[in-house]
């Protein structure tokens, strides 16, 4: 609970958190080190949830386009819930694994958004008409098609 403590008894600047005076990214405007070291710790390991994010927003996009929008739904209920879960247990430390404060809470929303992604192509395999969109089989590149 040190950190809670660093919280309290810290402040950021007028300038937020994002860094904007003294550069972005080198803890001058955050007065404690611990709350700056955390909050390179959760940027660290949400960075690789983005790759699930960009992939996902793919398929947020297609069932968008194609009005499926009960899907997108679906896909948020299971996104939530499977981010309380991960959360849950890496930030406290439950089935035995250690407690990970904010660092638990990056990796299991990192989790989460992969959960999502696994959840579109999944169900795209299994309930989308893929014939009906082009999605039988991957095209292949053509560079005649980029020289018009």
């Amino acid at each position: 609970m040190k950190i809670i403590k660093e919280i309290e008894k810290s402040r950021l600047t007028e300038d937020g958190m994002y860094g904007i005076k003294g550069g972005v990214g080198n803890g001058e405007n955050c007065s404690s080190e611990a709350i700056y070291e955390a909050s390179l710790s959760y940027v660290r390991w949400r960075l690789p949830g983005m790759v699930f994010a960009f992939c996902t927003a793919m398929y947020r996009a297609f069932y968008i386009g194609t009005t499926q929008t009960k899907t997108l739904t679906l896909n948020s209920i299971v996104m939530v819930l499977s981010n309380i879960f991960f959360n849950w247990i890496l930030i406290f430390g439950h089935f035995g694994l250690p407690a990970l404060g904010i660092t638990g809470a990056a990796i299991g929303s990192s989790l989460a958004e992969l959960v999502s992604l696994l959840f579109f192509v999944i169900y795209t395999r299994v309930r989308c008409d893929r014939s009906k969109y082009g999605m039988e089989k991957p095209s292949g590149f053509d560079i005649a098609e980029l020289k018009g």
